[in-house]
């Protein structure tokens, strides 16, 4: 009787070492399945706050969109920045990479979503952006590297001097 009272804990506490250690029924990883859904063609039309563009995307493609938080930290209007965006004749992919990189963010592709994410300059500064930088970045985003010269030109100086 007595080593069946000492073997109960050590059972108990065995399970709940394991069940903390191991994920709990471990999500499957769908990213290929996400990565397929990413290269589909689609035809959407988008007019609201990221947060809802995010959610009808989910709901119309099956590919969850998130965000990272300091996503909303960053953002000019934070949760409240609008989205007007026609996609017809291009992958979710190409539309989600542009869309994400106007406003200064990244995708990345996680297990269960794709994840918005600032670029890395965004991230840097460290503060929320403002319309300008935003633009500054997609336009040195779009532009290849040989072609940084020009973007110098493009900038106007006013911009270039300010600190």
């Amino acid at each position: 009787m007595r080593r069946l009272q000492l073997a109960i804990p050590i059972i108990a506490a065995s399970f709940a070492f394991y069940a903390h250690v191991l994920p709990a029924s471990a999500a499957p990883d769908t990213s290929a399945l996400i990565n397929e859904a990413l290269d589909q063609p689609v035809k959407l039309e988008l007019n609201t706050v990221l947060p809802k563009a995010m959610a009808t995307i989910g709901d119309k493609t099956g590919v969850k969109i998130e965000a990272d938080p300091a996503v909303w930290e960053l953002l000019p209007w934070g949760e409240q920045t609008n989205i007007k965006a026609k996609i017809e004749n291009q992958t979710l992919r190409s539309a989600l990479d542009a869309m994400a990189r106007r406003l200064g963010l990244v995708t990345a592709l996680k297990a269960q979503s794709v994840e918005l994410q600032p670029m890395p300059a965004l991230r840097r500064l460290g503060r929320r952006a403002t319309d300008a930088e935003l633009e500054l970045l997609d336009l040195l985003a779009r532009t290849p590297l040989a072609g940084q010269a020009r973007v110098r030109r493009r900038v106007p100086r006013a911009r270039r001097n300010r600190r």
